[in-house]
């Protein structure tokens, strides 16, 4: 994830606020996604029927005490594709996300693959505030999709343990 450092600092302004209007552990810094599960350990589940519509993969990473630090979601779809990664602090309640959605040029089932349109979005969540990464806005149906993939991650792993 490239560093937001720009207005960075009003955000741990903000988190420093809200870590006393909830009792959830608030993200301090925006964390590097891609290092953030550097030497963790990795459980896969594949998402069933009903959880994604063309199938997916959820990987959780953990600490060496087995307490999930990183989540991956990728899910497949008929006219695209997402990836949701999820660096913990707090499991659910306190975490940054960053979520890709990569759109087809036509449905899988007329046999095209081809991107024609990405889009990114970077938030942190702390309890139940969420703030955007700097200069952009969350979207409140992704951001609750997000949150409802996260928890739905979190529990294939509380199941497979």
């Amino acid at each position: 994830m490239r560093c937001l450092a720009r207005g960075a600092v009003a955000l741990l302004i903000m988190f420093s606020a809200e870590a006393h209007a909830t009792d959830s552990v608030c993200p301090g810094a925006l964390t590097d996604l891609k290092a953030a599960k550097a030497g963790l350990g990795v459980k896969s589940f594949e998402l069933q029927p009903g959880e994604s519509a063309e199938g997916g993969k959820v990987n959780v990473y953990v600490d060496r005490h087995g307490k999930p630090r990183f989540v991956s979601v990728q899910q497949y779809g008929e006219t695209g594709k997402s990836t949701m990664a999820y660096a913990l602090v707090d499991g659910a309640s306190a975490y940054q996300a960053e979520v890709s959605q990569d759109y087809y040029a036509a449905p899988i089932s007329q046999g095209s693959t081809k991107i024609v349109r990405e889009e990114l979005s970077r938030f942190l969540v702390c309890g139940r505030n969420t703030v955007p990464g700097v200069g952009a806005q969350v979207d409140k149906n992704l951001a609750q999709e997000a949150q409802r993939v996260l928890e739905l991650a979190l529990g294939k792993y509380g199941a497979g343990r």
